[in-house]
């Protein structure tokens, strides 16, 4: 193939993964503004959890939320079973991430997130599933596989990432973020300027 028609099959397959991000952007605006005012309400910590892909993404998600200034730390959901509870207090938030809202990690901890009277925040790919129906707030996407070009588990990292970037950015914009404390939590981008 020369690099013509690599560059053609490139802009097709961008363009499909932001045809998917395009339709979060519509379709969904409104639930993300709610869940990031939900959480930027909450005087509790920040924990982020998810297995697999969805774990992938869980612990991005909580690096962006710690960047932007919003403390949050990851929670492997086995590690929790085996005594990571304890980072866990009342009145924190807990971002529960699936895509298939069915992972049996996920589903088995959150009973034990409740009794350590945390509230729990599902993103999801269905509102139509186990974790969904057991979570306080849902953020679902709603969306299919996706087109042919981007695939499923393609589809699924990007539209569970677009929609916890948008959670973090609404979060960020909710508690003030400024360019000073940009600067205040990056300062090895500064000095390499």
């Amino acid at each position: 193939m020369g690099q013509r028609e690599g560059g053609l099959a490139a802009r097709g397959r961008l363009r499909a993964a932001a045809a998917v991000v395009a339709r979060l952007a519509e379709e969904r605006a409104a639930e993300v503004e709610a869940v990031a005012g939900v959480l930027a309400a909450s005087a509790g910590r920040l924990l982020v959890t998810g297995v697999g892909k969805s774990g992938t993404v869980a612990r991005g998600i909580a690096e962006l939320f710690a960047a932007t200034g919003t403390p949050a730390y990851f929670l492997h959901p086995t590690e929790a079973l085996h005594g990571d509870l304890g980072r866990v207090a009342p009145g924190d938030e807990v971002i529960a991430v699936s895509w298939s809202g069915a992972t049996a990690e996920v589903l088995r901890v959150l009973p034990h997130l409740r009794r350590r009277r945390a509230r729990v925040t599902g993103l999801v790919g269905s509102s139509r599933s186990p974790l969904a129906d057991a979570c306080d707030v849902v953020l679902a996407a709603e969306c299919d596989a996706g087109p042919e070009e981007v695939g499923p588990p393609v589809t699924a990292t990007l539209a569970l990432l677009a929609l916890g970037q948008a959670l973090v950015l609404g979060v960020a914009e909710l508690k003030g973020h400024s360019p000073e404390l940009a600067a205040a939590l990056h300062p090895a981008t500064r000095e390499a300027v």
